[in-house]
């Protein structure tokens, strides 16, 4: 018997799959809206500092959670950032389907996607 009263892994997993697809959405939203914005000759360096704010803010996200499960049950530390995750998640997609792809055509390598 686990903490939390249940036994079976399978339980976990479709929470875990739902939260793992918000977080591939936003990270995708978020590339495309850079890719949207940036200009060419900044491409790599903003992508760069992107990919350095990304890495570098794992082990801080782990020391936060680390203090945090002190004071907080981890249901609801769970629940409370995953529902934040799904919020940034829709936010970013909705700015996702507000890009105009004409503006980029040199980005898009199958001519059927402009239309």
């Amino acid at each position: 018997m686990s903490i939390a009263g249940i036994s079976s892994v399978l339980l976990y997993l479709g929470p875990f799959l739902l939260l793992g697809s918000f977080i591939i959405l936003a990270a995708t939203c978020f590339r495309t809206i850079l890719q949207k914005n940036v200009e060419n000759e900044m491409a790599g360096r903003v992508f760069g500092a992107a990919g350095t704010i990304g890495d570098i803010s794992i082990p801080i996200a782990m020391l936060a959670y680390g203090f945090l499960l002190r004071f907080i049950i981890c249901r609801w530390l769970l629940a409370t950032t995953g529902f934040f995750l799904m919020l940034l998640s829709g936010l970013f997609y909705r700015s996702y389907r507000h890009i105009d792809m004409s503006e980029k055509r040199h980005l898009v390598t199958d001519p059927e996607f402009i239309e």
